[in-house]
Order: structure tokens, then sequence, then C-alpha cells
């Protein structure tokens, strides 16, 4: 996999997209301001759920992105988050 940059920082560190052998890219996005923010809600309403879980929702929900996962059990508990599997014919 090839790495580029991207003009624009993002939390002081820089974007990277990655270019997929199908010719598709996946942005990699920070955990930004609005994520912790969002990640301190999640905790106090979903406690039983993983940090890093909780971590990765906030910021799927922030950027109001689908989340690909094969995780589908306990990210379809978080109100308002759009999940995906493709690893599932």
């Amino acid at each position: 996999m090839t790495l580029y940059s991207l003009p624009k920082p993002c939390c002081g560190l820089a974007f990277f997209c990655v270019g997929v052998l199908d010719y598709r890219w996946i942005m990699i996005v920070c955990f930004s301001q609005a994520a912790a923010l969002e990640h301190q809600s999640l905790r106090k309403a979903y406690p039983r759920l993983g940090n890093m879980d909780l971590k990765i929702a906030a910021i799927s929900l922030t950027n109001k992105a689908i989340l690909l996962t094969r995780n589908e059990s306990d990210f379809r508990q978080i109100v308002g988050l759009q999940t995906e599997d493709w690893s599932r014919p």
C-alpha cells in the first residue's frame, strides 16, 4: 500500500489517504476535540462497551461517516451510528 500525504493538517498530524488495490480511497481521520466530547457522552451512555470501540464510534459520529466493522454486535447498540460489514456475502 502507498500512503499519500494531503495538504491539510489534522490535530497536529498530517491527513493520509491509503490507495487500495481496487482504486478506492480510505481517508484516515484524527480524534478531534469534537470526537473527544462525543466520546465522553458515549462513555456515560454505554459503560459496558470498550473504550477504544467508543472512540471509534465517536470519530464516525462526528464525521457523519459509516463505520465499516465486523463487530456489529457492539456497535449496533449505539444510537445514530451507521455500520456496515463488508466481510459478509
